[in-house]
């Protein structure tokens, strides 16, 4: 019998399991589970996803689980990476502003800038750069950042000036570098 198993000294990600087989086994619920586990080999922490299903045959007797195990750690650990960036991004006193090489629509505005500027982030988001500089124009702030489209630059550095809702001015130092995504 499935459940009179010894599973008492097993590590919790074990009895987990276990019981998730009883429950899909015995009550048919879904089996879909996210664990660690140690590889035998090298000691290794990683984060696996289980997914089974039952099988029975005409009468409805069990007759066999199958399921998949992925592991998932690079995708976890890239996931902890990205948030780690969102809350360095968002906790910024600096102003951070994402925007598309092509369009130069803001994709992505920080909490500083938007409080620096005054207009709401949905605002900003319907913006460009060349929204709140007074002294540049599309054709010279695209010529300024080709040398990064085309690869020439890893970065570019100038000095020029913010303009804010309330139409005060203000002077920046403006760092721009392209990100792949």
């Amino acid at each position: 019998d499935f459940r009179t198993e010894e599973v008492e000294n097993c590590i919790p990600e074990r009895q987990s399991v276990h019981q998730a087989l009883i429950d899909l086994i015995e009550k048919g619920q879904e089996y879909n589970l996210e664990y660690d586990i140690i590889t035998k080999n090298r000691g290794e922490r990683r984060t696996i996803t289980s997914v089974a299903e039952l099988q029975r045959n005409k009468d409805g007797t069990p007759t066999k689980v199958t399921g998949v195990i992925t592991d998932i750690t690079d995708r976890k650990q890239a996931e902890e990476r990205l948030a780690h960036f969102g809350h360095i991004f968002e906790s910024s006193l600096n102003e951070i502003y994402l925007f598309d090489a092509t369009t130069l629509k803001f994709t992505q505005i920080n909490t500083a800038a938007v409080k620096n500027l005054g207009y709401t982030q949905d605002q900003l988001e319907n913006m460009t750069p060349l929204d709140i500089n007074p002294k540049m124009t599309e054709r010279r702030f695209k010529k300024l950042i080709a040398p990064l489209r085309i690869g020439e630059k890893e970065k570019i550095s100038f000095e020029t000036v913010h303009r804010r809702k309330d139409n005060s001015l203000y002077n920046v130092e403006f760092h721009v570098q392209l990100l792949k995504m």
